[in-house]
């Protein structure tokens, strides 16, 4: 689980919380999260007409 953290902060999609165990995601986060969910939902021809 440490490595899946560390990952995430490296590449700027989530941050730690002052004095706390916890995460919250960063705007870049938010954005990625979406498109990523967005493209999990979609059909392979709505993705090639994104394209």
């Amino acid at each position: 689980m440490t490595r899946q953290l560390r990952l995430l902060r490296a590449h700027g999609l989530i941050r730690q919380v002052a004095r706390t165990h916890r995460y919250v995601l960063t705007d870049h986060g938010c954005t990625a999260i979406t498109a990523i969910l967005a493209a999990r939902q979609a059909a392979t021809a709505q993705l090639a007409e994104a394209a």
